[in-house]
């Protein structure tokens, strides 16, 4: 059976006469078998996730007993193993299709009104907040781990030294070794902040005005982005941080403020029509899932505002 085949058949890509092709080859030998089970450790070190038909695939084909795929492998085992298992030629084939593989960009835009939560190919695990995007690379393959956010994330870093983990935003880069962050990066808003929950992290400016800017990071800090400009300080509410678990902080926010989260969170319009904005001293917190007239019933106990509710429109009219 040609590699390319069993190649496009672990990735889910194969035609229905393809994987009937497939299924009788396996049944002829069990070497067939042993065969395509090592080629699928040795791709499958350097692949992202598994798609839920592979697995279908494999449940189906080799029971529940465990096999290649499911192992966790160190890259420089993960290579020494491809190394052995295609010998005689195929190695070249295998390492063309993973380089064409790793150099793949997904994208992820989350909605207003969700949140997403994944866990990508190295271990890290990241927490997407609405309207949020997040480009990385199908495989992690070369010196770094290198990721592009546009919104806010937290990251939950995978400790790997030999590969630092780098987060690409509009104004400053943050390298991490293995740690647990924040980034909020607007650029249509000129904003950029992180804060550090554990461990250590390097942010560097990239914007003109503040090129060469490096701050070092200890857990607990965090850096805004001023005039173009970091600038150093101190978390002073840790529970800003809890929107991972769906969860809204009021405490020290301006109206506009949590009009403005408001609007993120439940992926509504929220349109102001008075000339000046209500003055607010809150605390506490609002969770999400409690609903948008909830947030704004919470509001109404602490500032001087009635409001009126479009569900047609999906539209929110504070006067």
């Amino acid at each position: 059976m040609e590699k390319e085949t069993l190649l496009k058949f672990l990735k889910c890509e194969t035609s229905a006469e393809e994987e009937t092709a497939v299924l009788e080859w396996l049944e002829a030998s069990p070497r067939h078998r042993e065969e395509l089970n090592g080629l699928d450790a040795a791709f499958s070190a350097l692949v992202l996730h598994a798609p839920d038909a592979a697995t279908t695939h494999r449940r189906r084909l080799f029971g529940s007993r465990p096999w290649g795929f499911r192992r966790v492998l160190r890259y420089a085992g993960a290579v020494a193993a491809m190394l052995v298992l295609m010998a005689g030629g195929s190695w070249l084939f295998v390492a063309q299709q993973v380089r064409s593989f790793s150099e793949r960009m997904n994208s992820i835009e989350v909605p207003a009104g969700q949140r997403i939560s994944m866990t990508l190919q190295d271990g890290t695990k990241v927490w997407l907040n609405a309207g949020t995007t997040l480009t990385y690379p199908a495989v992690f393959s070369h010196r770094d781990r290198r990721v592009v956010v546009s919104g806010e994330a937290m990251f939950d870093v995978a400790p790997d030294r030999e590969h630092p983990f780098i987060v690409e935003t509009y104004a400053c880069d943050i390298e991490v070794l293995g740690t647990k962050f924040n980034v909020r990066a607007e650029e249509s808003e000129n904003l950029f902040s992180a804060a550090l929950m554990r461990g250590n992290i390097k942010v560097s400016n990239r914007l003109s005005s503040g090129a060469g800017e490096l701050i070092y990071m200890n857990p607990d800090d965090c850096v805004d982005l001023v005039d173009g400009h970091l600038t150093l300080s101190r978390i002073e509410d840790p529970a800003e941080y809890l929107w991972p678990e769906g969860i809204i902080n009021l405490h020290s926010a301006s109206f506009e403020e949590l009009i403005d989260k408001f609007e993120r969170a439940y992926g509504i319009r929220i349109v102001i029509q008075r000339k000046e904005l209500p003055r607010i001293r809150c605390r506490g917190k609002i969770h999400v899932s409690e609903g948008i007239d909830h947030a704004l019933n919470i509001l109404r106990m602490n500032a001087d505002f009635t409001y009126e509710h479009d569900y047609n429109r999906n539209e929110i009219y504070i006067r």
